[in-house]
């Protein structure tokens, strides 16, 4: 696989340096190359793992274009508004044509999965049976996890190193399998906080799985107030909240809330879960040029409003994996699948009263179905996981299509060519033997 063929053996030993986990000793020098045995000593292990979890925020919301930032650009969750030329996204993710050409992040995604599998395997075979006593074991099969969940969202297809194209959905069943043996550590370890993260991962992929019961058992044990988040940290850029980054004041103005539901529901609900700002309060250009034609049939757009979203303000803030609120959706969800619309109506309206904003009504499924989607998509805000739940909601996990339709400012088929997901990018296909034309 390209991917690994590119993977160094340090990766690991020099990102913890910058990871920002736990008690990390920062001073510390490059060793330059090193026998491969080396990650098997006891003493690099704890790198492996920092290396693979900051491979995964990597992907996920840091060095640049990533699947929090430009996914949030394919799900509607803000609005292109302009390019600095950096920590930005391309005019083909505004515009929902996603090509071999420009899916970098399919790379990226690999590349973090690779890494905590692989870290998993090394560990486990250099520890044996004492595997299952090291403190770090348990996350780094939630990254396992995580890392698969975040494929399995966001691309149509895959390929396991190197190997022949995949379904995406392979890597829901490598996830569960990852939170499956993390909570049995975790749970062992009487570690509460890593026991609940690999519940509540096992829940949201369980959903893909189209196994609804395992799915509310899991969540239903989730604590209503838990949070999982992944750190990010201001020691190198590229280890930094993109998200945070790519919309400070003055500097990088790449995205906007302006025409999006998110700042629609904050303005009628003063929701503290989408807040945004009008920065300033008149229309600005942001960025160094004017929007392009988006394919929208509205032509290119020029100076938009910059209204800056308030979620994610520290360049070393955490971006959330998992949490209780999260968990109560996909049983509100369950609920909804068995015909159930009060049970599912009582629990988006528990949040709702806990985050303190109105409590919403529901005359028919239909209106039930649009309420628990609208309040999942708030809960997951920015967070790199609205294109899959939009994916799987319209039939793509295979499980029965959700009803209930979702504002005109949340289409995702309103750009030339309403691609919804990542393909496999243009460097796998011209490296991997399977893709090659026979001769």
């Amino acid at each position: 696989m390209l991917l690994a063929s590119r993977i160094r053996v340090l990766s690991g030993l020099a990102l913890a340096a910058t990871f920002g986990v736990g008690a990390c000793d920062l001073s510390v020098s490059n060793p330059g190359p090193v026998e491969d045995s080396f990650l098997d000593v006891a003493a690099a292990h704890n790198a492996v793992v920092y290396g693979a979890m900051r491979a995964y925020n990597s992907a996920l919301g840091g060095d640049g274009g990533n699947l929090a930032m430009c996914g949030g650009v394919v799900a509607r969750e803000w609005f292109p508004a302009g390019q600095t030329g950096s920590f930005a996204c391309t005019v083909q993710e505004f515009r929902n044509q996603l090509l071999p050409e420009g899916a970098d992040v399919f790379n990226r995604a690999h590349l973090a999965r690779w890494l905590a599998e692989q870290g998993a395997v090394r560990i486990r075979a250099a520890r044996g049976d004492a595997f299952k006593d090291y403190p770090l074991a348990a996350p780094l099969l939630l990254y396992v996890g995580y890392a698969n969940r975040q494929l399995g969202e966001h691309v149509c297809s895959t390929v396991i190193d190197g190997g022949p194209e995949e379904p995406f959905t392979i890597h829901f069943e490598r996830a569960e399998n990852a939170f499956t043996e993390a909570l049995a550590i975790a749970t062992a370890q009487n570690n509460t906080a890593l026991r609940n993260a690999a519940l509540a991962g096992r829940a949201s992929v369980r959903t893909w799985r189209k196994n609804w019961a395992g799915a509310e058992s899991d969540a239903v044990l989730v604590p209503k107030d838990f949070v999982y988040a992944t750190p990010f940290n201001i020691v190198a850029q590229t280890q930094s909240n993109s998200i945070a980054i790519s919309t400070t004041d003055q500097v990088r103005r790449n995205f906007s809330q302006w025409s999006t539901f998110y700042a629609e529901n904050f303005d009628q609900y003063k929701d503290p879960r989408t807040p945004y700002r009008k920065f300033p309060d008149t229309p600005f250009r942001v960025g160094l040029g004017s929007l392009p034609d988006l394919g929208d049939g509205r032509g290119a757009l020029g100076q938009v409003q910059y209204w800056q979203q308030r979620k994610h303000i520290r360049e070393d803030g955490p971006i959330e994996l998992s949490s209780g609120r999260e968990t109560m959706l996909i049983r509100a969800e369950a609920r909804l699948r068995a015909g159930d619309l009060t049970a599912a109506m009582a629990i988006v309206n528990e949040i709702r009263t806990t985050v303190g904003v109105a409590t919403k009504q529901a005359s028919n499924l239909d209106e039930a179905w649009t309420a628990v989607k609208l309040e999942k998509l708030i809960e997951i805000w920015l967070e790199g996981r609205a294109v899959g739940e939009r994916r799987r909601w319209v039939g793509d996990g295979g499980d029965t299509v959700a009803p209930g339709p979702l504002p005109a400012s949340l289409r995702m088929d309103d750009r030339t060519g309403k691609d919804r997901c990542y393909p496999i990018s243009r460097q796998e296909r011209d490296t991997n033997p399977n893709f090659r034309p026979a001769p």
